[in-house]
């Protein structure tokens, strides 16, 4: 069992970076909404956007969990 103390043990900088990850991958998933209607991108262009979209977000969840580790503050789950 881990201890319950009162003070937060998250790591800020993997933080900062997964909110960077987070703004890019809507960015993209926004760029790849946006590009199906009022753009004449191809269905690959269209998917590209999407896909690196999902990933960026999937890789700032990651880095999320990572940030927030075994803190007893704030759970995961």
């Amino acid at each position: 069992m881990a201890k319950t103390s009162g003070k937060c043990t998250c790591n800020p900088g993997w933080l900062i970076l997964a909110l960077i990850f987070f703004s890019f991958g809507l960015y993209a998933l926004v760029g790849g909404f946006a590009g199906q209607f009022g753009s004449n991108w191809s269905p690959a262009q269209i998917l590209a956007w999407y896909f690196v979209g999902f990933l960026l977000v999937a890789v700032g969840k990651m880095l999320k969990w990572k940030s927030h580790g075994a803190c007893t503050v704030h759970k995961m789950g």
